[in-house]
């Protein structure tokens, strides 16, 4: 038994041996050396996915893009902004999918607009872009309106024992309830119960293990069903199943229409009725779209779970920077108050946040420095000659692209520690393919106008009321295992009111 074993053993390693290492060499491309099995995943359990994509950006300076392996499967990292410009827009239709497996039959997820790709994506895509026009966001914003009235309540409560706050939590709790209100119309309230069940969800999605499910869908799918995982969690999914179902239930029942994510999805649905093809695959062998509820959860998951954390993470970071800048946090104040004044002393409305062109250009600078996405994937879905090279990348090759890499290499950003808004006031200085904290093209994030549009409203309000500054507990690292950029202990800052009177 056992000399069958080490016998089995020892062929599945001459035939990763035999072919494996050499796979990046036979094609001349500059890449590290793997280990037997494990690829060069290693860096990635030993140092974090961030600190790993960095340090691998580093090593390989001066190159175009290097080859790895995550565990044995080869993967290509593009280093250069024109070669990332030209794999997400203009070459897309090489590159459709994130290279992320899911299961579409046992996971109520897996069918959401993130993990499809090829024909399923491009026509979910088209059916849900009408949801994400300026005027739908702005009514979804209006949402943000009464939360921030919270959130004002709960920092002035806090600010009267003259104490450091800790605004991470504070701003997650902001995002949960403006992107729960937005994507299923019901209003919570996570500043008095952080426990609720909407919290807890989130919590679920972004659990530590989400890292794991993510990186074993990229390289084994067979394995990622053998453990049965779910893409958003078992827990976290089944919860936003049972409240999607019941809220479905009760607004059909009692004829209720609400101007919403959800609503807007029910109608998709009714609207399918009926009129469902026979066809089951595309021609690329991508399901045809069912226009279910099924297909209605799998799209309410993924904007929730891409809507709380990311914008959240953005803010808080976004606070650091400038209480550790005053004098840009002056500069964002200023731009503020001056609009307000145009608006005869009144506060800053959704109309007004496509004025603060500073304060949009300080969020893309904090975003420059701290994406919260530290990586961007696809997979090359057809054989694919790689521009100014002989280099043909093979169907099915993972490629990698590091925002945390070009966006603080100064090369193309100089002095890229500074935190510097001005970059941003003249977009066409910046280089194409260097900035991509939400993807470029196609696939560029649905939800990235809703985005913007609620931290430029959250953060103006904020600062028309607070003056922000770092105190002894304030710490800009962040985790080291966390899928997205995290602060490792928070974000602890003085928060000083402000009156009018000083304004």
């Amino acid at each position: 038994m056992w000399i069958i074993l080490y016998a089995v053993g020892l062929i599945t390693f001459l035939v990763w041996w035999l072919s494996s290492p050499f796979y990046w060499r036979k094609r001349r491309v500059p890449h590290s050396i793997p280990f037997p099995f494990l690829g060069n995943s290693l860096s990635v359990l030993t140092n974090g996915p961030l600190e790993s994509n960095i340090l691998n950006y580093r090593k390989f300076s001066g190159e175009r893009y290097f080859g790895m392996h995550m565990f044995t499967r080869p993967t290509l990292v593009v280093r250069d902004p024109e070669l990332i410009q030209r794999i997400l827009v203009k070459d897309f239709e090489y590159f459709t999918s994130h290279g992320l497996y899911a299961n579409q039959d046992r996971d109520p997820g897996g069918g959401n607009l993130f993990h499809i790709y090829g024909q399923q994506w491009k026509e979910m895509r088209a059916k849900l872009s009408p949801f994400f026009t300026p005027a739908k966001v702005k009514v979804m914003l209006s949402y943000a309106d009464k939360t921030i009235s919270k959130l004002i309540n709960v920092i002035d409560k806090k600010t009267i024992d003259n104490k450091p706050i800790e605004m991470a939590q504070i701003l997650m709790n902001v995002t949960t309830d403006v992107i729960t209100q937005a994507v299923f119309g019901i209003e919570t309230d996570t500043f008095e119960n952080e426990d609720s069940v909407f919290s807890k969800i989130a919590k679920e999605m972004f659990k530590p293990t989400i890292t794991l499910r993510i990186f074993v869908s990229q390289i084994s799918p067979w394995l990622y069903d053998l453990c049965k995982f779910y893409i958003f969690g078992k827990e976290g999914t089944e919860k936003v199943v049972e409240i999607v179902r019941k809220t479905i239930d009760y607004r059909r029942k009692n004829n209720v229409r609400m101007q919403d994510f959800l609503q807007g999805m029910m109608d998709l649905v009714d609207n399918n009725n009926g009129l469902q093809s026979t066809q089951k695959y595309f021609p690329d062998n991508t399901r045809v779209p069912c226009y279910d509820v099924e297909t209605l959860i799998s799209q309410a998951l993924v904007l929730y779970a891409a809507g709380v954390e990311t914008s959240a993470l953005t803010m808080t970071y976004f606070l650091y920077e400038i209480a550790t800048n005053p004098e840009i946090q002056e500069k964002c104040r200023s731009e503020i108050n001056n609009i307000e004044k145009e608006s005869a002393g009144g506060d800053i409305t959704i109309g007004d946040i496509s004025k603060l062109v500073y304060l949009g250009a300080a969020l893309q600078e904090t975003l420059r420095l701290h994406s919260p996405v530290t990586l961007i994937t696809r997979e090359c879905t057809k054989n694919y000659k790689m521009p100014g090279s002989d280099l043909i990348i093979e169907k099915g090759t993972i490629i990698h692209m590091t925002p945390n890499g070009v966006q603080l290499d100064p090369k193309y950003y100089p002095e890229p520690e500074k935190f510097k808004p001005e970059r941003f006031l003249n977009q066409e200085q910046i280089i194409g393919g260097s900035f991509f904290p939400f993807g470029l093209g196609p696939r560029t994030c649905i939800g990235m106008g809703l985005a913007y549009g609620e931290m430029k409203l959250v953060t103006a309000k904020l600062l028309q009321r607070y003056e922000f500054s770092p105190c002894s507990m304030t710490d800009g690292r962040s985790g080291t295992y966390d899928l997205l950029k995290t602060p490792i202990n928070g974000m602890w800052l003085n928060v000083r009111p402000i009156s009018k009177k000083n304004q």
